[in-house]
Order: structure tokens, then sequence, then C-alpha cells
């Protein structure tokens, strides 16, 4: 992995990934350290170099991860969804940790090559076919658990049945999104993502649907009191591509309802 940072705190680079000589890619990102909560979302953006046996398909990753460091070890942990034309390819959880006297947040270089054996990067994937387990959602980790406000305006109210069993739910900006937009996501009657400001990156939300799991309800709320605020909502499957655009101010809210069968 080669990282750049740049002037406006956002990371850029390429991610090298080889395995004898059946595979041999090259993808570049970008990525936005938020130094508050210390939370990195990094997007692969497009496939740079190419060298595949059997034409097989490559996936780009999204990753929501959250560091910490412990003694001189900075760690990146958290859970990446892949994508193949606009569908999800996998989830699972990622693990890096670097051997090193900063932490992610401070100062670097305008450049930085991890290559050298006091600087390694060791890259864990736990990527299977089958549902991965329960996971806290990151941007809600350290928030107490809330129960969802009473809310009787809805701007957007819809109930859909899916037969998927990992779905995305994710929330992007429009040209009619307003400056300083936060989000908030309650599933089921609790708060699973806090106030995260809506920028460039898409709000994600992972879920695991079953027959004993079977319903699924969402709640979206902003802090923007602004009545022309207009949001996208992606709900995204293996097989499908679901995208809604509408307003959501401070006075109503919006609520999805996923049906598994």
């Amino acid at each position: 992995m080669t990282v750049t940072q740049n002037n406006n705190g956002e990371y850029t680079g390429y991610i090298n990934t080889h395995q004898s000589n059946y595979f041999d890619v090259q993808t570049n990102f970008i990525a936005h350290y938020n130094r508050e909560n210390q939370t990195l979302k990094l997007q692969e953006k497009r496939i740079v170099k190419y060298d595949v046996k059997n034409n097989a398909d490559i996936c780009l990753m999204n990753c929501n991860l959250k560091s910490y460091q412990i003694d001189k070890i900075v760690i990146l942990e958290g859970d990446f969804i892949s994508y193949f034309n606009k569908m999800i390819c996998n989830i699972g959880n990622i693990y890096l940790e670097k051997q090193a006297n900063k932490s992610i947040d401070q100062p670097n270089q305008s450049s930085n090559t991890v290559q050298s054996n006091s600087n390694q990067i060791t890259k864990k994937l736990n990527s299977t076919n089958q549902p991965p387990p329960p996971q806290e959602n990151i941007s809600a980790k350290n928030n107490i658990k809330q129960n969802t406000p009473i809310i009787e305006d809805f701007s957007f109210n819809k109930t859909i049945n899916c037969s998927a069993s990992n779905v995305v739910i994710e929330i992007t900006k429009t040209p009619q999104t307003q400056p300083g937009t936060k989000i908030s996501m309650y599933h089921n009657k609790e708060l699973a993502i806090a106030n995260e400001t809506l920028g460039n990156y898409p709000i994600s939300l992972y879920l695991n649907m079953s027959k004993v799991d079977t319903t699924h309800e969402i709640i979206i709320t902003t802090n923007n009191k602004m009545s022309n605020n207009k949001i996208n909502l992606h709900i995204i499957t293996a097989k499908s591509n679901y995208i809604e655009s509408f307003f959501l101010s401070a006075g109503n809210a919006a609520r999805v309802v996923l049906k598994y069968y």
C-alpha cells in the first residue's frame, strides 16, 4: 500500500494485491480520516493494473475502520463491503496493524510507502460467502443505546420485501443536500449511527437478515432544519441496487422496513 496525505486532509494512494502467478491487481483509493472519533473511511475507486488468470471479476472495497493504538502498534479494525457493478460481492472484517512511533492522526510526510520491516503492514481478511457475525457499527460504538424518538411525520415511508441475507443501507448526498447535514439512523428502535456528517462518502449500515430475524425497521433523521434538504437512500444486495431520493429535515424522518422472505 502506498499512501499520500493531501493538503485538504484526504488521503490517496494505491493498493497492490498479489497472489503467486494467478492474481496481480493494483487499485487506487481515496480516504478520509476523522480525527474527532478516529475513524477512517476508505474507498477503492478504480482498477489501475489488472493481471488475473481465468478473467475473474475484480470487486472494489469500501472500508469503515476504527483507529487505536496498543503500545507501539497502531491498529485499524473494522468492516468492509466489496462491490462489482454496484452490486455486493462480499462483506467481511479487516484488521490492519503497523508498528510505528506515531498514531495515525499525527502529521506524516507528504507521502509514505509501507515497505520496510519496521513499518510492515499485515492485512487479515475474514471474508466468506456466509453472512458475517453481527457487528457493532463503528460510528455508534461509543454512544449509549437510545430508543427511536417519537416521530409522526415521515417524508418517506416504505416497506420492502427482501430475499437477500446481506443488505447494506447507504445514505448519499445529492446536489440539494445542505452543507453540514448530519444523519442518525435507528435500527429496530436502537441508535446505530449517531450524527454522522453526510459528505463525499456514503453513510452505511450493514444488516444480516434471516428467517429468524425477519423484520428490520430503519429510521433516518437529520439535524438540518431546511425543508429543501434532499438525500439519496440506497438499498444494496448481491443482486440489486434500489435507490430512492427524498427530502429530509429536522421536522420529519424517513422510515424503511425490510422484511425477509
